[in-house]
């Protein structure tokens, strides 16, 4: 009887937990400040924009997975870069990082972007790809790979 009356207990402890961390992502999918969203495979994908809102990038960013039911699943936080969502498959997603510098000129910016792309690679069961576009090159990044595209010279490079 004691078993019973623990485990019961115990399962009642968990729901409430369950119920206050869905409670929790459901406010920070209400409150985000802008938001794209995006509903892939009973997945909803979130960008959410935060302060400060700087020249760069326009603020901070988080990307957020949810599933239907507003239950988060992942996030990954990014800098202030321009940032949007480009192509979402079963298995990948493309995050497009426009740089409004030519490629020689946006030294520490590169690094500051990089470093949040390596911290970022997978959200939920999806892995990200990054496409970097500069003045004068396109950069395709997944995983350890970088592929530059130079757009003056038209040659791939690896």
């Amino acid at each position: 009887m004691k078993r019973i009356v623990f485990l019961f207990i115990i399962s009642v402890f968990l729901f409430f937990i369950f119920i206050a961390y869905c409670i929790y992502t459901k406010n920070i999918f209400d409150s985000a400040r802008q938001i794209v969203l995006f509903n892939h495979n009973k997945n909803i994908l979130v960008l959410s924009y935060q302060e400060p809102l700087l020249y760069y990038g326009s603020g901070n960013k988080i990307l957020y997975i949810y599933n239907n039911f507003y239950i988060l699943i992942g996030k990954c936080r990014y800098g202030e870069f321009p940032l949007k969502i480009g192509d979402i498959n079963n298995h990948d997603i493309e995050l497009l990082i426009e740089i409004p510098f030519s490629s020689a000129s946006w030294g520490s910016y590169k690094e500051y972007t990089i470093d949040f792309i390596k911290k970022n690679k997978k959200i939920g069961k999806y892995d990200i790809k990054y496409k970097i576009i500069t003045k004068d090159e396109i950069i395709y990044i997944k995983n350890e790979d970088i592929t530059v595209y130079d757009l003056r010279n038209d040659l791939l490079e690896n």
